[in-house]
């Protein structure tokens, strides 16, 4: 028969060997495998902008997040020449579609913004979202200066039925009107002007109805005052070109100082 002590023992042993056993088939550790969120940012809401009161907003959007904090602070600027947005905001931050705006906007040159890094999250924590960065839109507080005529060359003594500007940059279509135009010279009858269409980065007139002799002239001057680029700002001065029956000059820049 066994004694009291090797029964304890042996009682002991059992009790150890069973906990071991326990601790050994416990489960393992969890691990995550949900995938991190992403992020993309829509295109700016507006290509182009002058005015400090007009905002910009992007839409951020936000796929397999479980939770998200945009915060102003998250947002950086990406700018080029002297643009600056200062104001940034943020709506609907902790959705998945929040919207971030930029107002004050100064300067000229492009501007675009990047999320950072850790805004969304997905399951357990440490598995966030990466940052992003928009496309661009244009700054710009300065008018166009300059335009160019498509001028024909060589000899001919009747002035043209249709001629082209082609302005440095995308104009306000809608700003281009025949009280932007003067037509004056020697013609005995100077041709009507109408504008037959103005879109993108160029503009056509039609001349019509002139009676000019030798020597006589037609000069078709533009107002630059008068025609808005596709950011608002207005024009300076004024392009003219003389057409003749010897053929027409370059056109010539005549400088205003002010709008």
């Amino acid at each position: 028969m066994m004694n009291g002590a090797y029964k304890d023992f042996l009682k002991m042993l059992w009790i150890l060997t069973g906990l071991s056993f326990f601790v050994s088939c416990s489960a393992p550790t969890a691990t995550n495998t949900t995938p991190a969120p992403t992020l993309s940012i829509a295109a700016p809401s507006l290509s182009s902008v002058s005015s400090t009161s007009v905002a910009v907003t992007f839409t951020v959007t936000y796929a397999g997040a479980t939770s998200v904090n945009l915060l102003a602070a998250n947002i950086s600027l990406n700018t080029t020449g002297t643009a600056t947005c200062p104001t940034k905001t943020v709506t609907n931050g902790t959705t998945t579609a929040p919207t971030v705006s930029l107002s004050g906007c100064t300067g000229n040159g492009t501007v675009s913004i990047t999320v950072s890094a850790g805004t969304a999250a997905a399951n357990l924590p440490g598995n966030t979202a990466s940052s992003a960065t928009s496309s661009t839109f244009t700054v710009d507080n300065i008018g166009m200066t300059t335009a160019t005529y498509n001028v024909p060359t060589g000899s001919y003594s009747i002035i043209p039925a249709s001629v082209t500007i082609t302005f440095p940059e995308t104009i306000l279509g809608t700003s281009v009107t025949v009280l932007d135009f003067a037509v004056t010279g020697t013609c005995t009858i100077l041709p009507t002007l109408a504008v037959t269409s103005a879109a993108g980065t160029t503009a056509t007139i039609s001349l019509t109805g002139s009676a000019c002799t030798s020597v006589q002239t037609a000069i078709v001057t533009i107002n630059l005052a008068g025609i808005n680029d596709a950011a608002g700002n207005l024009g300076t001065g004024t392009i003219s070109v003389t057409y003749s029956d010897v053929g027409p000059t370059s056109a010539t820049f005549n400088p205003i100082t002010s709008n």
